[in-house]
């Protein structure tokens, strides 16, 4: 709400805006009330279908087309597999999970290093925006979803400033492309 640090509430109607705010005779009938259709684990899904944007307590990554083209999913996964940049044994279940936006998943170990992960994120969030737009928290969800071999963590401002891998960078671009 644009206006926040003037109301004490989080949800006020068109009504309660317009008499709080503006003061204005109110005329609904050319104003259209966002209903929330459904809530789960947190995001909210609005009456269009689209779902809400990302808030500041993200878990996951969610892919755009998760509805559409799951399919593409179990083809990055097996390629990520293939390439060694994820362990052979990574569940589809687990993998799918990092991407549908949802708190709880396992973390995914990725056996590359942490520029092709980076590279990786950057194609998927910056280039090629094909999860949801986490407003400068992509670094964030990584260190969520994915950890290195024996469960380290990487390192944030590393993930956050490496370089484009020079050997494997098309790999992880021929990953990214099966999305």
């Amino acid at each position: 709400i644009k206006y926040k640090e003037y109301v004490e509430v989080d949800f006020l109607t068109l009504q309660e805006i317009n008499d709080t705010f503006f003061k204005e005779n109110f005329h609904s009938d050319f104003l259209k009330e966002n209903t929330v259709v459904e809530e789960i684990e947190g995001i909210k899904e609005i009456a269009s279908g689209i779902p809400a944007p990302a808030t500041s307590n993200e878990e996951s990554f969610y892919y755009i087309h998760f509805d559409s083209k799951n399919d593409n999913l179990n083809d990055l996964c097996d390629n990520l597999k293939k390439n060694s940049f994820i362990v052979n044994d990574t569940k589809l279940t687990d993998f799918k999970k990092v991407f549908s936006g949802k708190k709880g998943q396992n973390q995914i170990i990725w056996t590359g290093n942490q520029s092709e992960l980076s590279y990786f994120i950057k194609l998927i969030h910056n280039d090629k925006k094909l999860v949801r737009d986490l407003k400068q928290r992509q670094w964030e969800v990584t260190l969520k979803c994915f950890v290195q071999i024996n469960e380290i963590p990487f390192d944030r401002d590393k993930l956050r400033t490496a370089q484009k891998p020079r050997r494997t960078a098309h790999l992880i671009e021929q990953s990214v492309n099966l999305l």
